[in-house]
This record gives C-alpha cells, sequence and structure tokens, in this order.
C-alpha cells in the first residue's frame, strides 16, 4: 500500500522512457502522444500501480500564510505559469487559525502532490523533519532553514537592501529613524528589526520608542501603517523617517502623514519593503527594497521539478540578492535639512 502511495507520475514516465508531460499527457488520452508512446506509459503505470484515476496533470502543492495579500498572490501567479509550462497544475493550500503547515502538508501527501513550495513558512525544524522522510520533496521559500535530503531552500539576503536604505537616510543626516514592525512570528521581521538595531546602534542613533510593533493578530498592511505612524507623528519629535517591514504598511503610514498636514519626504522620509507593483503607482512613488519575487519563483520550481524527476539529487541552497530602490517618497538631496517642526502638535 505505501509503494502504491509514493507510485508518482514521474516515476511512471522514468520506467516509459518519456518526459513526466509526455507521461501526463498520455495518461489523459491526449492525441498529441503517439499510440505507440501512449502503451509504453499506461504499460508503466500498471506495473507500477500508479492510481490515475481522476488525475489530469501531476500536482504540485503549495502551501501559503495568506491567498489574497500581493506579495504572495504574485508568487502564486508566477509559479502556477511555471508549472503549466512545466506539464504540471498547481494545489495552493492557505494555512490559517484553522489549519497549521504539518496538516496542510498532510493534506496535500493525500491529495498524492508529486512536490511541495512552501512560502514563507512558520513550521519549527523539529516538526518538519519527520515529514522528510515521509513526504514528497519540498523547496522552502523565505526561510531560515537549511538544505538538507528532501528539502531545498530559495532565500533573500534581506540585510543587504536593508543596510543599503538605511546607510541612505544616515547619509542625508538622519537621526530619528522609526521601524513599523511586522508580526513578531514573522521570520523575515526578526530579520528586518535585527538589522535596523545593530545599524542603527552601531551610528550611535537607535532608540528604542521609535519601534512600533502590531499588537495581536493584526496584518501588517495599510490599516497598521496608518495607525502606527499616528503614534510616530505624536511623539514631541517625530522621526525624519520611518522603514515599514513591507509596502502596504508603508503606504499606510504615507496616508497618515498626509492626513496630519504634513509632507512626504520634506517632513518624513518613507520606505517599504518588497516592491509591489503598488509601489510603483503612490504618490509620492514609493521608495522600497527590492525582493526578486519572479527569480525566487523560478528557482524554487527548477530546483523542485528536478528533485521530483530525481529523488537522489543533492538539494540545494539559493540565496537571492535584495536591492534598495530609491524613489520619490525618499529625499533625491545628499544631506537633510533640519526639519522645520519638530511634532504634529505644531502649526506649520
Amino acid at each position: 500500500m505505501q509503494e502504491s502511495r509514493r507510485t508518482t507520475i514521474n516515476a511512471v514516465a522514468r520506467a516509459a522512457g518519456v518526459s513526466a508531460k509526455t507521461a501526463s499527457l498520455a495518461l489523459r488520452g491526449d492525441r498529441t502522444v503517439s499510440n505507440a508512446t501512449a502503451r509504453k506509459v499506461r504499460a508503466a503505470a500498471d506495473r507500477l500501480n500508479y492510481d490515475r484515476l481522476g488525475r489530469t496533470l501531476p500536482i504540485i502543492g503549495v502551501v501559503t500564510p495568506l491567498m489574497n495579500h500581493p506579495f504572495y498572490a504574485e508568487f502564486h501567479q508566477l509559479m502556477e505559469d511555471i508549472a503549466a509550462r512545466s506539464g504540471y497544475t498547481l494545489r495552493i493550500e492557505p494555512t490559517g487559525e484553522r489549519r497549521d503547515e504539518q496538516t496542510v502538508i498532510d493534506d496535500l501527501d493525500r491529495a498524492r502532490a508529486e512536490g511541495v513550495v512552501l512560502l514563507s513558512p512558520r513550521i519549527l525544524e523539529v516538526e518538519l523533519a519527520p515529514l522528510l522522510r515521509t513526504h514528497r520533496p519540498m523547496v522552502a521559500i523565505n526561510s531560515t532553514m537549511r538544505a538538507r535530503p528532501g528539502l531545498s531552500t530559495v532565500n533573500f539576503d534581506q540585510a543587504h537592501g536593508e543596510r543599503q536604505a538605511l546607510d541612505l537616510l544616515l547619509a542625508q543626516g538622519h537621526k530619528r529613524i522609526a521601524y513599523l514592525a511586522g508580526p513578531s512570528s514573522s521570520l523575515s521581521n526578526r530579520v528586518r528589526q535585527a538589522t535596523y538595531e545593530s545599524t542603527l546602534r552601531k551610528a550611535g542613533c537607535f532608540d528604542y520608542r521609535l519601534i512600533i510593533e502590531i499588537s495581536g493578530s493584526a496584518p501588517a498592511s495599510y490599516d497598521f501603517g496608518y495607525t502606527a505612524c499616528k503614534r510616530l507623528l505624536e511623539l514631541t519629535e517625530f522621526p525624519e523617517a520611518i522603514l515599514a517591514f513591507n509596502d502596504l504598511v508603508a503606504i499606510g503610514a504615507i496616508r497618515q502623514i498626509e492626513d496630519s498636514q504634513l509632507r512626504v519626504p520634506d517632513d518624513v522620509s518613507v520606505i517599504g519593503f518588497d516592491d509591489l507593483d503598488i509601489s510603483r503607482f503612490t504618490s509620492p512613488r514609493l521608495s522600497t527594497i527590492q525582493v526578486h519575487r519572479r527569480a525566487a519563483a523560478a528557482e524554487a520550481m527548477r530546483i523542485l521539478i528536478a528533485l521530483m524527476n530525481d529523488p537522489d539529487k543533492t538539494p540545494e541552497e539559493v540565496t537571492l540578492p535584495t536591492e534598495f530602490i530609491r524613489r520619490e517618497s525618499t529625499p533625491q538631496m545628499s544631506v537633510r535639512a533640519a526639519p522645520a517642526v519638530g511634532g504634529t502638535k505644531l502649526s506649520r
């Protein structure tokens, strides 16, 4: 029974001497596959007890924190396009309050997914280890995990782009630089906040009062950026610059600044993170730290498909750079003039 469950379309393809896409098309009865090839594929499937009932294309599973968040939604679309071109179908399963990642992975295994992508996983390595011994190959995107048998990784050098942004702000004379944090459970936030703190401590201008953290389970989105920025602007000396956990938080902060009758970047500079498409269409256009999602999706799918075709293949670790993209929400001058006011309670 266990052997039948583990049989994949790739095993059938290897036994028949064809590609996984050809094997899948043959089992679907596609007329582009010759009769001779189709017979070989069906014979191989029968020998391996491959259960193809209800199957169309072989499945690649994606475990995602959110379905409608623009950061993850772009990943979904990019991987779906690659999967379709490679002869696979993508099954996207969100985690949430009712399902943890381990449960979702088990569900995908029961659905006979032949490989799994973990997007920004929060599952502990000790919890993942036994799953790697019994489940399909996996690739984790944006994690702190190390590659091991059954698991490859595609990560971002998040600190690099962030240091570029902070170095620019410091060179422009900014001293009071705030950080609007992401969820405490977010691995990305831990890296970003640690980079923020270490960079400003080294520059001698770290102030813990300028870190605003999310309370409870509130998402790191526009509303948090708007309300968190309001708290900053109520300080006697409000910040000269704000680094946000992501672009959505940054856009919320920009709206609060403008609603407070202040200007970006004349009074407060704002920098986001992720370089979502919307960041190029805000007013002013948002300076942000670019995360190369297209390259990450392509690398993850390349690695996963290779592992599905050859389970003995050595796992890979890929680290992609991040880059600060300077737009209109940060000053173009090399040194910033002193702020005109010390807080929102003073009139201009």
